[in-house]
């Protein structure tokens, strides 16, 4: 590297950010200064209307505003800004953990000799946690990388066509999946670990939350059909159409029968999401909250 060049870039897409933005950005110099790590925090205010840029800039990042686009467009903005070779895309509702420092300080050698990897890790919920984030976020499992945490290089990054713009969500997972199918590594590093505060705190924050999510699954025909999700999500609401129609019809023992077959499908997809039964009862109504907004989110088809 030269000189003046920074080990590594962390780039952080923000809109009305102003409640997370200034602790986010803090941690982040505070703990590179710690472990000795030259680095530059650029914050890409996708168009916020709060208080996210002068905080931003309190807070010592510099700032790049550009109207309100995908999350994908602000962070491949960033990208191209950016004056390390190590790129850290990181989200404004995230804090990194110490560990998070220590492990790139000791091991950014090792990436930018083989330059063909994506680090990272799942989320941790926060100790303020409340029953939402303990029974649903803290036991999400997944081999791949939250798109607000995660590590690899310019070169790679450049290679692979960076974040898909097209898509509203899923980025993440298209990056991930882009990776592996051109032969780099994908690797779930536990010290990388980082703390995600801006979970949904109630069930309808949560509803709207996954609704949102959800609405990648319904790009196109191909898109859904890939998708075991959506397809349960269809299928939790075609069950109600079911039970209510047989009831209009004065059909109770069908409508019944009905009603416990979406509730032993639910109880099923419960246990084969989380594979014990800790929480069980709050995880039975986050799994059906879950996929009746995974449905939900087909209104977005109608927006477009």
């Amino acid at each position: 590297m030269l000189a003046n060049q920074p080990d590594i870039s962390f780039l952080i897409p923000a809109y009305n950010e102003e409640k997370y933005i200034y602790k986010c950005v803090d941690t982040i110099r505070k703990g590179c200064k710690k472990n000795g790590i030259r680095t530059e925090v650029i914050v890409i205010d996708n168009g916020s209307i709060d208080r996210t840029k002068e905080l931003a800039k309190q807070a010592g990042a510099n700032v790049i505003q550009i109207q309100k686009t995908s999350v994908s467009k602000a962070r491949n903005i960033g990208a191209v800004e950016a004056n390390s070779l190590l790129l850290a895309f990181i989200d404004a509702d995230v804090l990194l953990a110490d560990s998070w420092f220590i492990d790139i300080a000791n091991n950014m050698g090792e990436l930018l000799a083989h330059p063909h990897q994506l680090w990272g890790s799942q989320y941790l919920i926060p100790t303020s946690a409340n029953w939402i984030e303990t029974s649903w976020f803290a036991a999400i499992k997944d081999r791949y990388i939250n798109g607000g945490n995660m590590i690899t290089t310019k070169l790679a990054f450049r290679e692979i066509g960076g974040f898909n713009e097209e898509l509203v969500t899923g980025e993440d997972y298209d990056l991930c999946h882009r990776y592996l199918n051109n032969r780099m590594i994908v690797v779930q590093r536990s010290d990388f670990a980082c703390y995600h505060l801006g979970n949904p705190k109630n069930i309808r924050r949560f509803f709207f939350r996954e609704k949102w999510h959800g609405q990648g699954d319904y790009y196109d025909l191909s898109t859904f059909a890939k998708s075991p999700i959506a397809i349960l999500g269809v299928v939790y609401a075609a069950l109600h159409v079911a039970i209510i129609s047989t009831a209009i019809l004065g059909r109770w023992n069908v409508s019944l029968g009905i009603t416990a077959v979406l509730i032993a499908l639910n109880i099923a997809l419960t246990y084969y999401r989380f594979k014990n039964i800790k929480n069980f009862f709050s995880r039975q109504v986050l799994t059906y909250l879950y996929f009746m907004a995974r449905f939900a989110s087909i209104s977005y088809l109608w927006s477009r």
